[in-house]
């Protein structure tokens, strides 16, 4: 991050010596007991996975997940029982989560080793934890419901001509098992403490060079770290997930013959309510972009770090700060047991302008990847309508805008077609329309393939 903050690339020599010398602290810092050793081998595997997102973030090339494969075999072999102190443990669960997350960019189910999720003690309270294990079963469903789209597409394809009573009990299958995984996720974010969950700031609350930065809405959500807010994001596209699958399907119910109207009928009320929670999700994820940009447009330097005088972001009154002095007794325990200590306003600034955009630009491709994905299941529908067709229709453009800059904060590489989208206004208004979703989706699958080790993408 520092060498990409200079100027530099972040494969440079300066970035390796950084890597190096951060892993030669951490290790004077735990300690050379036996244990602490293998700890010291994940960490080293842990931070160059990072490095290598890092390198794919700016260069914007996918990596071939070497280190993560890496991470993945020293668990195996050390198993989990042998993750005994809180540091061993946390590391545990930080390679778990990177396994589930690729389970879910790729489609592919969670195979679950005994000898990698079996645990006699128990694990640090961890909300990214918990949430993996409902994760377990999305990525599984996932899995499973991208094999019957292909079958049913492949059936049609061929001459099938209408959904079979098989067809719709499927489909009523996976309707129902959403609707039990969304309702796990609801009762996990009513779980969160305060000290975890998002603040919500009204539109009055936010500084004005914020809100002309970009907002959307009427109001924005604030939460204790970046890397806690990812984690929301997080939540919110998976229920996008769930609601993807069941939204897909029912639309491929209403608009195809079928032997029976079971599910026909019973669309409408239960439609409404999922294309609500689907704006809601989608709205949680916009409203999450003041907190993470802040009233930042351009890449800034180095010296940023040292002078955050002139850069704003929302944070709530001393009376409505449920962050820098927690009241509640589990927010006091967690504090105590994992030495938290919170973040000034200087520190909260410097971490944003570090981390901020990084852990929302994943999550934004996502929204922007899903809005493009077809209703259709059957893949023989002309101009099908797409998912971003149910949102509010400024809110993807305004999306676009917000990732754009988000690259531009991080100094990330914007595809060269971005500057040249203007050229598309001199041609007839539908075509230049097409142009711009072609040119979108494009974009997004080029920030798909370089944020390998971000969600949803």
């Amino acid at each position: 991050m520092l060498s990409m903050w200079r100027g530099l690339d972040p494969d440079s020599l300066l970035s390796r010596k950084y890597n190096a010398r951060a892993i030669l602290l951490l290790k004077e810092t735990i300690g050379t007991s036996p244990e602490n050793e293998s700890d010291i081998v994940l960490i080293a595997i842990i931070a160059l996975q990072f490095r290598e997102a890092l390198i794919a973030h700016r260069k914007m090339r996918q990596v071939d997940g070497s280190h993560q494969r890496g991470a993945y075999a020293v668990i195996t072999h050390r198993k989990a029982k042998g993750f005994r102190s809180l540091a061993s443990k946390k590391l545990l669960q930080e390679v778990r989560n990177t396994m589930v997350t690729e389970a879910i960019r790729t489609h592919q189910p969670v195979h679950i080793n005994p000898a990698v999720w079996e645990d006699d003690d128990p694990q640090p309270a961890s909300p990214t934890s918990d949430l993996d294990r409902i994760a377990i079963d999305l990525a599984n469903l996932q899995a499973l419901h991208e094999r019957y789209k292909s079958t049913v597409k492949a059936g049609f394809v061929s001459g099938q001509r209408l959904l079979t009573g098989r067809d719709l009990s499927i489909i009523a299958s996976f309707r129902r098992a959403a609707t039990t995984l969304d309702q796990r996720l609801q009762i996990w974010a009513s779980s969160q403490q305060s000290y975890f969950a998002p603040c919500r700031m009204t539109a009055d609350e936010i500084p004005e060079c914020v809100k002309k930065a970009g907002f959307y809405g009427h109001y924005c959500n604030v939460y204790p770290t970046v890397q806690l807010a990812g984690v929301w994001h997080t939540y919110n596209c998976y229920r996008l997930i769930l609601l993807k699958m069941t939204l897909c399907a029912d639309q491929t119910v209403q608009g195809s013959r079928r032997e029976n109207d079971v599910l026909f009928n019973e669309s409408p009320t239960w439609r409404r309510a999922a294309e609500q929670t689907l704006q809601h999700c989608v709205d949680e994820i916009c409203a999450a972009v003041p907190f993470h940009l802040g009233n930042r447009l351009g890449a800034g330097s180095i010296h940023d770090f040292s002078n955050t005088h002139s850069i704003e972001y929302p944070w709530p009154a001393l009376g409505k700060d449920p962050y820098s002095n927690p009241t509640h007794p589990k927010a006091l325990e967690y504090v105590r047991v994992h030495n938290v200590i919170p973040l000034s306003s200087d520190e909260r600034k410097r971490q944003n302008i570090a981390m901020g955009g990084y852990n929302i630009i994943g999550h934004m491709a996502f929204v922007l990847g899903l809005a493009g994905e077809s209703l259709d299941l059957t893949g023989t529908w002309s101009n099908a309508p797409k998912l971003g067709s149910l949102l509010r229709r400024d809110q993807i453009p305004w999306l676009v805008g917000q990732w754009h800059r988000a690259m531009k904060l991080h100094r990330m590489k914007i595809p060269d077609r971005v500057g040249k989208r203007s050229n598309t206004l001199a041609i007839s208004e539908l075509s230049a329309k097409k142009v711009q979703a072609s040119e979108l989706e494009k974009e997004v699958i080029e920030v798909k393939k370089a944020m390998k080790y971000s969600f949803g993408v």
